[in-house]
């Protein structure tokens, strides 16, 4: 795994308290680096998406592109309406507030 060296700038109190925070985990302050890498996978989908999966079992070689996600999504067709749906609740809901009264 390549690396790379980076400067951020962050609220002096908050990174003394990332750096205390590592240092209770690591029992040395030198591990700040791995700290920030696994804070910053944390919020990566495709490491999140990695970890699921491996966990699951599952062999991922590629995810779909967002329009190869749009091409495949199951289409409810006219018969359904969310509009309809919703409509049909709201009108039992009242029904039912009516018929308590």
């Amino acid at each position: 795994m390549a690396r790379t060296k980076t400067t951020v700038l962050v609220d002096r109190h908050l990174l003394d308290q990332f750096r205390r925070l590592s240092s209770v985990k690591h029992g040395t302050p030198r591990a700040l680096s791995l700290e920030f890498e696994e804070a910053i996978r944390a919020f990566s989908p495709p490491e999140i998406l990695s970890r699921l999966a491996e966990r699951l079992g599952l062999k991922i070689e590629k995810y779909p592109s967002l329009d190869e996600i749009a091409q495949r999504r199951p289409r409810a067709g006219a018969k359904f309406s969310a509009a309809r749906v919703v409509r049909e609740m709201r009108d039992g809901r009242e029904q039912r507030l009516l018929g308590h009264k």
